[in-house]
């Protein structure tokens, strides 16, 4: 049987690799500064996605390779495992029109032949495939962090027939092709290679609820014009939630300090129209790229709540399970906007005995968009107050808290 504290150091393992494998990658197709070659001429394609103002994404040679890669490695830790999904498919159309197949065999020469497809260089070739059939060890400080909560990790077993993985290989793979400095405000990437994330969560197939949680960003705060990345050390956060064993545990750097901000600090996308926030100056806003940047946000204190209404750009389960895994071993979760709005148009009691966990996004294998919108939380106060404000701005004029 494996513990909890395997599995988490399982998930760790894949995501560290996947994180070097992107700083590999973007490092090759560097040309120095601000004009760093777009990595989209050599090894990405535009893809259009279901997002309600028609934006397209981006899939590069990277996010295939990596989401592949953290498949194979958790197949390999974990034979048992069954239900693994990810953001992309295992194919990518490389410049040259080719459709490239990446798999992997647990050969390194086998490794080689299929890179050399999409990578001219046979010195990335060699760097990634050597990469990929290596046994990574564990950061020393990473060892360390876990090392404090053996004891409750340790105790409690996997069963893998009821666990589901989602991976999202690259998130704000937008900053990744582009790759730009991190413009970096009160420790937090708004823009930039900073803002990206790779992220794995896992989650009770028979329940729906999130389990352990992983969140690592391969540039953390990267601030220079230099393409050199060896001495990089990702940031790795992650979350254990397991409510039958009252397991709630967070890395370190998502243990959040106590706030003295008299506002309430919201993270929202771009494109959000919200009025009852827009005309409030109880409400501080902030837009950094990255669903998973925007999830840590609110997980390590930067933000009080995370929120997509049905205006703003979608994001899927594989952006939401690793940080909803953080959130709710901080006490706080993920919950669905559109139903709890919805809810309060006949709902007269107090807003603080509101059924929000009535509400919570559940987890599944679908690949369909989260269409609803979300509302990301630490604290149940700040949910709150702000649909509070919201009732008030609707002439909802009670006092509902």
């Amino acid at each position: 049987m494996v513990s909890v504290k395997g599995f988490l150091e399982g998930l760790i393992i894949a995501s560290e690799k996947a994180s070097r494998i992107t700083r590999i990658i973007r490092a090759a197709y560097w040309t120095g500064g601000s004009d760093s070659q777009p990595i989209h001429q050599r090894i990405a394609t535009e893809e259009k996605v279901d997002r309600k103002d028609g934006s397209s994404d981006f899939k590069t040679l990277a996010d295939v390779l990596c989401q592949t890669v953290i498949d194979y490695e958790l197949r390999k830790l974990f034979p048992d495992i069954r239900d693994i999904h990810g953001e992309e498919n295992c194919s990518f159309q490389s410049c040259g029109d080719e459709e490239v197949q990446v798999k992997l065999t647990g050969n390194t020469e086998d490794t080689k032949v299929m890179l050399s497809k999409a990578l001219s260089d046979p010195l990335v070739v060699d760097s990634i495939s050597s990469l990929i059939h290596s046994n990574l060890e564990l950061p020393s400080h990473i060892v360390d962090g876990i090392s404090t909560h053996s004891t409750e990790l340790e105790n409690l077993s996997v069963d893998f027939s009821n666990i589901g993985v989602w991976i999202d290989p690259i998130d704000a793979t937008k900053e990744y092709v582009n790759a730009k400095k991190s413009v970096v405000v009160d420790g937090l990437s708004h823009r930039g290679l900073g803002c990206c994330t790779v992220i794995l969560g896992s989650y009770n197939l028979t329940t729906g609820q999130p389990f352990v949680g992983v969140v690592s960003y391969p540039f953390n705060l990267y601030t220079c014009d230099s393409g050199n990345f060896s001495q990089a050390e990702t940031a790795i956060h992650w979350g254990c939630y397991h409510p039958e064993s009252s397991l709630s545990i967070v890395s370190e750097n998502c243990i959040r300090a106590p706030s003295s901000a008299s506002e309430m600090r919201l993270v929202l996308s771009g494109g959000e129209k919200m009025p009852f926030v827009m005309d409030n100056p109880l409400f501080e806003r902030m837009s950094p790229k990255g669903a998973g940047n925007k999830m840590l946000a609110v997980a390590k204190g930067k933000a009080d709540l995370y929120v997509i209404t049905l205006e703003s750009n979608v994001v899927f389960l594989w952006d939401t399970c690793a940080g909803h895994s953080i959130l709710k071993a901080q006490g706080g979760g993920i919950l669905n906007y559109r139903s709890i709005f919805e809810a309060l148009q006949s709902y007269q009691g107090c807003l603080k005995d509101f059924p929000y966990s009535e509400f919570e996004i559940k987890y599944t294998g679908s690949h369909d968009p989260l269409s609803d919108g979300i509302i990301a939380y630490s604290n149940i106060k700040h949910v709150v107050a702000f649909f509070s404000n919201m009732l008030k701005y609707f002439n909802r004029t009670d006092d509902f808290t």
